[in-house]
């Protein structure tokens, strides 16, 4: 309903909050995501429901949150989540580029 009420207005495009391309690339267990049937099927079901009685285009940010993620949702502190409560092993490049030597200089 939040996406559908501002795909109703005047605006030229509907834009998703950042939906992220896998589960390990979230930053919280409630963040959006693309990266299974069930995320595609309500997904579509909320593009379809805008379709049907929206006026505006629709878009959806893909994002990875990169070593960011693992954490509590904002709104509960967003701190790091324990084992106990569902964290996962984040995935993101090296914290600063590597020279050819493999050493890493600090900025």
């Amino acid at each position: 309903m939040h996406l559908g009420q501002f795909s109703l207005g005047a605006g030229a495009l509907v834009m998703t909050e950042s939906t992220h391309v896998s589960a390990e690339g979230r930053i919280s267990l409630k963040c959006a995501g693309m990266y299974s049937d069930e995320n595609e099927a309500a997904m579509k079901r909320v593009i379809d429901f805008c379709r049907k009685y929206g006026v505006t285009a629709q878009g959806l940010q893909l994002g990875h949150a990169g070593r960011k993620g693992s954490t509590l949702p904002p709104a509960l502190g967003g701190k790091p989540l324990k084992a106990e409560e569902g964290a996962w092993q984040t995935i993101a490049p090296p914290r600063c580029p590597t020279r050819p030597t493999g050493t890493c200089r600090a900025r």
